[in-house]
């Protein structure tokens, strides 16, 4: 049990951490000192823990959990956790599955963060922990009473589609194209990205709406979407008489033919 940093003791600041770096490698000690608002203590800490190693990684969590609405908590432990490496994987699942409810905006945050860190580690083991925290943050995106919750859920399902990219999992274009919707409201560049790596055809009048939209807002956004539609047409096999064309409005088949190459409207052999 790592003591309650509220505890007065010589040397140690008001959450626990060291005031000065080093001090040698005891686990507790260099847990409370990634809460140190010195650098130097927190660049000792992080190099503390790495040497400690698999041993290091189940108490940290704890902590994690028990203070993640400390300011720069997440960062500091994820730093740490990465640090550390593969040998920390158990031990980050393990933590992922004790986040018992998405109530709060730090909720999803946390488990944004060991997810990301699991995708750092670049270790596949970490796929089916990934897939039960996206059905999780479907679920609360779903049910939550509070948009902003809702609001943060959806981010981080895109986020976690992404690190399951990343570690290999080519899954999720269905996932996406829901988050999409219409493509009648602005979302993150995050989807689109992602939509054009694992998107399909069914996405582009959708990506095509949105571009109508960004380009009154963002050139950049605008070109973005364009860069979109045209990876994922170069994926598919469209024809004039395609449903998902016919059942465009004019507007918007206009723009995919602007953007999509010569030829993406004709049978490919």
């Amino acid at each position: 049990m790592i003591s309650d940093p509220d505890s007065k003791i010589p040397g140690r600041d008001k959450n626990g951490a060291r005031t000065e770096p080093g001090g040698g490698g005891d686990l507790e000690g260099a847990i409370h000192d990634l809460f140190s608002d010195r650098y130097e203590v927190r660049v000792s800490a992080v190099a503390a823990l790495a040497k400690l190693g698999e041993k290091a990684a189940g108490p940290m969590i704890e902590v994690l959990l028990r203070r993640r609405a400390e300011p720069h908590a997440l960062s500091n432990f994820s730093d740490a956790l990465a640090e550390i490496g593969k040998p920390a994987l158990p031990a980050i699942v393990a933590g992922l599955d004790r986040i018992s409810e998405l109530k709060r905006p730090v909720d999803v945050y946390l488990l944004e963060t060991l997810a990301d860190v699991l995708g750092m580690l670049e270790d596949r083991r970490a796929l089916g922990s990934l897939g039960r925290q996206i059905e999780r943050l479907h679920e609360s995106s779903r049910t939550n009473p509070d948009p902003l919750v809702r609001e943060c859920c959806e981010a981080a399902r895109i986020r976690l589609r992404r690190v399951l990219f990343d570690l290999g999992d080519r899954g999720g274009a269905d996932e996406l194209l829901s988050i999409l919707g219409d493509g009648r409201k602005r979302l993150p560049s995050d989807l689109v990205g992602l939509l054009a790596k694992i998107g399909n055809k069914h996405a582009l009048v959708p990506l095509a709406r949105l571009h109508i939209i960004e380009e009154n807002v963002s050139f950049s956004g605008a070109q973005f979407i364009r860069e979109a539609i045209r990876e994922i047409a170069q994926r598919e096999r469209l024809r004039p008489e395609d449903p998902i064309l016919v059942n465009a409005e004019p507007a918007e088949r206009a723009l995919l033919e602007r953007i999509l190459p010569r030829g993406k409207f004709t049978t490919r052999t």
